[in-house]
C-alpha cells in the first residue's frame, strides 16, 4: 500500500490524491454521515465536473464548511422524521457513533434529498444567467463567515478528542452550550481517545512543517495524512482500541461502487430554505476559486456554465449516495501544481475508485480521533484569515465591521443565521455607501489639461465663475438630494476673487470609496 501511494505522489508531484481521499472520510463525519459517503462524494462529482466544468484547476469534492452545513440539516431533520424513541435517540448521540441503522439511513436520505435540491437551484441559476448574484457576498462577508464556520467545524470535532457524546445542539448558542457540556463532564474524558487525537495533530503539524521547510530538498512531500491513517489503523487493530479502551472507530465500510438511491420528495418542503443557502455559499466559493485561477493562468471561464456544471454534479450524484460537493482552495492549489488541465481530477477519481473497490475495508479499525485530527489541522488556513481583518480595517472600517459581525454571528447564532445576518449587514453597508457618496471639488492643474482634488493638490486653481465637482459613486435616488444640496450651496458662494459661481461642471465617477 505504501509503495502504491509513493508511486502516485512521485509521478504527479504532490500528495494531493490521497489527501482528497482521507479528507473525504473525515468530512463525512462533519456531514453527520457514514465515512464511506465521503468517499462517494469524492468520486462521482469529480468525473461529472471534468466533462461540464470550464475551470482547469477547480477541485470538486467534500468541503468542510458545506459538510458542516449539511450535517446541521441532517441532525435537525432526523428528529422530525424518525418516530418516537428513535428521534429522541438522535438528540443524545454524536454523529457517526453507534447510530442505529435506521438513523443512518434517514440521515442519508435527508442528505441526498438536500443535494438534489441544491443541484436544481444551482442549475436553474446557470440556465437563467444568475451568476451575478454571488457578487453580493462580499469578500469581507465570505472571509468572516468562513472564519466563524471554522470554529463550528472545530467544535464538532472536539467530542471525538474527548471521547464524549454531547447532545446535538442546534440553533443559537449551540457552540457555547457544547463547551459547557464538555467542561461539566470533563471527568468522563476518554484518555486513550484524547492521546490519540493529540498525537495525530502534532504529527500532522510536524510533517506539514517539514514539507514546507524542506520543500526544495524532498523528491515529493511526505504524505502526512496517509502516515497518520496507516499508523492509526495499525495501532488500533493491534491494541484493539475500540473494545479495550472504548475509542470510537470508523467501523464497517462496504466495498464497491456508490449504490443507486432515489431522493425522497417528502423532505423537500422542509429543506428548500437550507438548499437555497447552501447552493449560494457553494456557488460563491466555487466561482471565487474559478476566477482566482483563471486570472492567474490567463484563460476564460463562464460563470453561468459553471453554475450549470455544479447543479448537474449535485443532481446526478444525489442518486448515488453523495452529499453536496464544492470546490476547496487547498485541493485546488494541489491540483494546480499537478498540471494545467482537469486530467489531474481523473487521476483522483481513479485512485478513489481503487480505494472503493479494494482498500476501503482496511480503514474499518481507524479511530475517529485520527479523522478529527485531520479536520482540525486542515482548518489552519481558515483560522489564519484573522490576519486579513487588520488589512481590511485599514482600507474600510465598514468592511471590517462586516467581517467581525459575520464571524461572531456564525459563532454565536449558527451557520445559517450567521450567514443571513452577514448578508443583511452587507446590504446595509451598500445602502450606506450609496447614500453617502463623496462629492469633491476639483481644480485645474497648471500647465495641463487635468483636474485634481483641491484638498489633495495645493497647486490647483479654479476657473472664474465655474466650479468643477466630482461625484464618486453611482448617482441614484438615495444620494441625488445630497448632490443637489451641495450644488445649491455652491451656487450661493463666491469663487476666490469675489466672482459669483455661474455654472457647475460635474464629473460622475463609479469609483469605490
Amino acid at each position: 500500500m505504501c509503495v502504491f501511494w509513493q508511486k502516485i505522489t512521485s509521478n504527479y508531484g504532490q500528495n494531493g490524491r490521497k489527501r482528497f481521499c482521507f479528507t473525504g472520510l473525515a468530512y463525512a463525519l462533519l456531514a453527520s454521515l457514514s465515512p464511506i459517503v465521503g468517499l462517494y462524494t469524492s468520486f462521482l462529482p469529480v468525473l461529472i465536473y471534468f466533462v461540464l466544468g470550464t475551470s482547469r484547476h477547480l477541485a470538486v469534492g467534500t468541503f468542510a464548511i458545506i459538510s458542516t452545513m449539511v450535517g446541521e440539516v441532517c441532525d435537525r431533520e432526523v428528529t422530525k422524521h424518525l418516530p418516537g424513541s428513535m428521534g429522541n435517540l438522535s438528540l443524545n448521540s454524536s454523529t457517526g457513533d453507534n447510530l442505529d441503522s435506521s438513523m443512518d439511513d434517514a440521515k442519508l436520505q435527508i442528505a441526498i434529498s438536500l443535494t438534489l435540491l441544491v443541484g436544481i437551484i444551482q442549475a436553474a441559476m446557470g440556465l437563467v444567467h444568475l451568476g451575478f448574484i454571488t457578487v453580493y457576498l462580499s469578500r469581507p462577508l465570505v472571509s468572516g463567515f468562513t472564519t466563524g464556520a471554522a470554529f463550528i467545524v472545530f467544535t464538532s470535532q472536539v467530542k471525538y478528542f474527548f471521547g464524549m457524546k454531547p447532545p446535538s445542539y442546534a440553533g443559537a448558542f449551540a457552540l457555547p452550550k457544547t463547551y459547557i457540556y464538555i467542561f461539566k463532564n470533563i471527568s468522563e474524558t476518554n484518555v486513550a481517545a484524547l492521546l490519540t487525537g493529540i498525537i495525530c495533530v502534532i504529527l500532522l503539524a510536524l510533517v506539514d512543517y517539514l514539507n514546507r521547510r524542506y520543500q526544495s530538498r524532498l523528491p515529493f512531500p511526505i504524505p502526512s495524512q496517509l502516515l497518520v491513517i496507516i499508523i492509526g489503523s495499525f495501532v488500533s487493530h493491534q491494541a484493539n482500541l475500540n473494545s479495550a479502551f472504548d475509542v470510537s472507530v470508523v467501523g464497517s465500510i462496504p466495498r464497491g461502487l456508490p449504490p443507486f438511491s432515489v431522493p425522497k420528495h417528502k423532505y423537500f418542503t422542509d429543506l428548500i430554505v437550507d438548499a437555497l443557502l447552501i447552493s449560494i455559499v457553494a456557488a460563491t466559493t466555487n466561482l471565487s476559486l474559478v476566477k482566482l485561477f483563471s486570472q492567474k493562468h490567463e484563460y476564460k471561464t463562464d460563470s453561468n456554465q459553471e453554475l450549470l456544471a455544479y447543479g448537474t454534479v449535485n443532481i446526478i450524484s444525489s442518486f448515488f449516495s453523495s452529499f453536496v460537493s464544492s470546490g476547496s482552495l487547498s485541493r485546488s492549489v494541489v491540483q494546480e501544481s499537478m498540471g494545467k488541465t482537469q486530467i489531474a481530477s481523473l487521476i483522483s477519481s481513479f485512485v478513489i475508485l481503487l480505494v472503493l473497490l479494494f482498500i476501503a475495508p482496511l480503514f474499518e479499525p481507524l479511530p475517529k480521533p485520527v479523522l478529527a485530527a485531520i479536520v482540525v489541522v486542515s482548518l489552519r488556513k481558515l483560522f489564519m484569515q484573522f490576519e486579513q481583518l487588520k488589512t481590511i480595517g485599514r482600507i474600510s472600517i465598514i468592511d471590517a465591521m462586516v467581517w467581525l459581525i459575520s464571524c461572531f454571528a456564525v459563532i454565536l447564532l449558527g451557520i445559517v443565521m450567521g450567514l443571513n445576518i452577514g448578508f443583511g449587514i452587507t446590504l446595509l453597508s451598500i445602502i450606506h455607501r450609496s447614500s453617502h457618496a463623496k462629492v469633491k471639488t476639483l481644480g485645474h492643474l497648471r500647465q495641463t489639461d487635468l483636474y485634481r482634488d483641491r484638498e489633495l493638490c495645493l497647486g490647483t486653481k479654479t476657473i472664474k465663475g465655474i466650479r468643477v465637482l466630482q461625484f464618486q459613486g453611482a448617482l441614484i435616488f438615495v444620494n441625488a438630494e445630497e448632490l443637489l444640496d451641495t450644488m445649491v450651496e455652491m451656487m450661493r458662494e463666491k469663487c476666490p476673487g469675489r466672482h459669483k459661481t455661474d455654472s457647475i461642471s460635474i464629473s460622475v465617477s463609479a469609483e469605490p470609496e
